[in-house]
């Protein structure tokens, strides 16, 4: 599978950064995992471009991005996220993420 995508939904702020995305050097079939092929591999696939999503220096801004794509438009891990993760998002507002997505602030015990 070639993956392709419109240079006009590309977001600009991946080339203008200082430091680079992590996916890039990556083989960027990683990050669009074959849905269709089905199984734990595509579990697996998703899974290292998470982890290399989890990486990156520019993680907040690709995961608001895609936030604000319709879901149905963006295929692909994109900032840390799965279709699926961006299409059953809860409330579906822009720039809320959802609660998986938050860092839960751990409280401290008085002792």
């Amino acid at each position: 599978m070639t993956t392709r995508i419109d240079p006009t939904r590309w977001p600009a702020f991946l080339d203008e950064a200082t430091n680079p995305p992590a996916c890039r050097g990556h083989d960027p079939e990683t990050f669009f995992p074959e849905h269709r092929k089905g199984g734990p591999a595509v579990h697996v696939q998703a899974s290292r471009a998470k982890a290399i999503c989890a990486e990156c220096p520019l993680l907040a801004p690709c995961r608001e991005w895609a936030f604000e794509q319709s879901p149905t438009a963006l295929h692909g891990i994109w900032g840390g996220t799965t279709y699926n993760d961006r299409r059953y998002r809860p409330g579906r507002r822009r720039g809320v993420q959802p609660p998986h997505f938050r860092n839960p602030v751990k409280k401290r015990s008085a002792s």
